[in-house]
């Protein structure tokens, strides 16, 4: 059974506000890297931030990731539009899916071919799962944030691969 005390949700108020401002200052500390001609960052600290408090806190961890991304968003961009609502909500859905994917894929064993019941994961097959489960979480982000900047009218079509792969990249690099 949940705690709903004045207590927990203090607790959890204060956890958020705390996760939220880590990530506004960990995308202000990334933004210093940022790439002129392409105006993305080789190393997006933020996703691992996001990562990590989705496979510590999960689900409850979105709204604080949200909040920070929107705040990141705001500052940089000057206003509330709908690109900058879209693109916020892309590191809270993709710490969603990394928190939903790890926590199926840790619940799935292998059966043996004798039938004595289920076999236990290696280090190996538990690091290629998580991988898995993070690199779902970045696509989804990432996939959200191009579409979004591309049907606002931000950035042609023609530019949605590469905005894609950047944004990819790094994420994987700073979550891996």
């Amino acid at each position: 059974m949940k705690d709903f005390s004045l207590k927990a949700i203090g607790n959890w108020l204060v956890g958020s506000l705390a996760l939220a401002l880590a990530h506004f200052i960990l995308a202000k500390v990334s933004s210093l890297t940022i790439l002129p001609t392409l105006s993305i960052s080789p190393l997006w600290l933020p996703a691992a931030l996001s990562a990590v408090a989705a496979l510590r806190w999960g689900i409850p961890a979105l709204p604080a990731i949200f909040a920070g991304a929107l705040s990141y968003s705001w500052v940089t961009v000057g206003d509330i539009s709908f690109t900058v609502l879209l693109t916020s909500r892309g590191p809270a859905l993709q710490a969603g899916v990394v928190a939903v994917l790890a926590g199926k894929l840790a619940q799935v064993g292998v059966y043996s071919s004798s039938g004595s019941g289920r076999v236990r994961y290696g280090p190996v097959s538990l690091s290629a799962r998580l991988c898995g489960a993070l690199g779902a979480g970045v696509c989804t982000a990432h996939t959200i944030g191009a579409i979004a900047l591309c049907a606002s009218g931000v950035s042609p079509w023609a530019q949605f691969p590469s905005i894609w792969w950047s944004w990819w990249s790094g994420d994987m690099i700073a979550v891996l």
